[in-house]
């Protein structure tokens, strides 16, 4: 064995460590300095057998999306970004799609739409995680609170009740 080879994977740890630390700082400062946007939800099925407890999240800003395109179904392994405004409660009210985060209007947001190959459209995240024996709590979320930045990346803080209470 080459005297190389153990300080190239150290290296190579080093370097996968750095690039999930980075991962993690972008993440974090969506959430303290991004806009708050509440996203509608839809019911879904709060439970998986393999994963335990969670939430499939259905964002009505999907349907509303695919419903602005019947001609057009997106394509698989497509990504975009769904343009919204907000009302006085910060709900999100879907515009348009486009296939880039700017232009944007005054009042304008644009939130990152994709389209994986082997699942449904999504914004943001289609899953919660929460605590095992918590599920009764979540089953009342109405909205989702997502932090937004003007690039169109997204990240969900939590989930809130109709009343905008969070979870």
């Amino acid at each position: 064995m080459s005297e190389w080879q153990p300080r190239l994977a150290w290296i190579g740890l080093a370097l996968v460590l750095l690039l999930c630390n980075a991962f993690i700082a972008s993440r974090d400062a969506v959430l303290r300095s991004g806009t708050v946007v509440f996203l509608p939800l839809e019911p879904a099925d709060p439970r998986s057998l393999i994963q335990g407890d969670y939430m499939t999240l259905r964002f009505a800003l999907v349907n509303d999306a695919l419903r602005a395109r019947p001609d057009r179904p997106p394509s698989p392994a497509a990504e975009g970004f769904a343009i919204v405004t907000l009302d006085a409660r910060r709900v999100a009210q879907f515009r348009r799609l486009q296939p880039a985060a700017e232009p944007l209007a005054e009042g304008e947001y644009a939130l990152r739409f994709q389209v994986p190959v082997s699942r449904a459209p999504y914004v943001v995240t289609d899953a919660f995680y929460f605590a095992e024996g918590s599920a009764e709590r979540y089953a009342t979320a109405r909205f989702g609170e997502v932090r937004v930045t003007g690039a169109g990346d997204a990240v969900l803080a939590g989930l809130r009740d109709k009343d905008f209470n969070p979870l």
